[in-house]
């Protein structure tokens, strides 16, 4: 079984993640965006029953204080609140690529052996984007070629949920930039750095995905 895991910051506490990332759209000359908001997703893959993949939320992936989160089976219907109805609201989910090294899912499996999570077996991550406004898709693909993907070690999604690379590596499951099935191109160099796979101007959200093995790290208690 493979489940979803979607967490995302309280609107009490967003600010810099999201203007960040609408100043460097600004900057593109692309107007009509009222509002984007960051989802962190994370992929476990494994024999897990449903108090188990909550353990392993609750101890290693969120902090209830300032984020809200959710997660459900991969192959399930997504909660309607994800993939709104809305010709205003485009969603954009990244990951990375079959063979790029992601240093956040290779701590997330240490960190379930140290809590003593035995069933997980694969663990991925990965960003939605929501863009809420006036703008028409070749913005939206501008925006994410230009600011969000690094095509030569990531893949997108627009308006479609991503798969994980390991179903990816499988042949399972669908992650191309146009949005819907087709062909994945495989980077030519593997086993790339996490720091190395952020996208152009996306050091920031690399930083963001560190929380988790942050939080993994650091004693029981401890505020990040």
């Amino acid at each position: 079984m493979i489940y979803r895991v979607e967490v995302c910051t309280k609107e009490a506490f967003r600010g810099t993640r999201s203007a960040s990332l609408l100043r460097r759209i600004d900057s593109l000359g692309i107007g009509g965006l009222q509002a984007v908001l960051v989802t962190d997703l994370y992929f476990l893959h494994g024999n897990l029953a449903d108090d188990v993949v909550q353990r392993l939320v609750d101890e290693l992936l969120y902090d209830p204080v300032v984020e809200d989160v959710q997660w459900y089976p991969q192959d399930a219907a997504a909660p309607n609140n994800i993939w709104p109805n809305d010709s205003k609201t485009w969603q954009i989910e990244v990951t990375l690529l079959p063979g790029v090294t992601d240093s956040v899912a290779e701590s997330l499996l240490d960190g379930a052996q140290m809590i003593g999570v035995r069933g997980l077996q694969a663990a991925a991550t990965g960003q939605r984007y929501s863009l809420m406004g006036d703008i028409e898709e070749r913005d939206v693909r501008r925006i994410a070629n230009r600011l969000l993907v690094n095509e030569v070690i990531q893949t997108f999604t627009l308006n479609a949920p991503i798969a994980p690379p390991f179903m990816l590596l499988a042949g399972q499951g669908a992650g191309v930039g146009e949005g819907q099935a087709g062909q994945v191109e495989q980077p030519s160099v593997r086993n790339f750095s996490e720091a190395e796979a952020v996208g152009p101007t996306s050091i920031t959200h690399f930083h963001s995905r560190t929380r988790a093995l942050t939080r993994i790290s650091k004693p029981t208690g401890e505020n990040i």
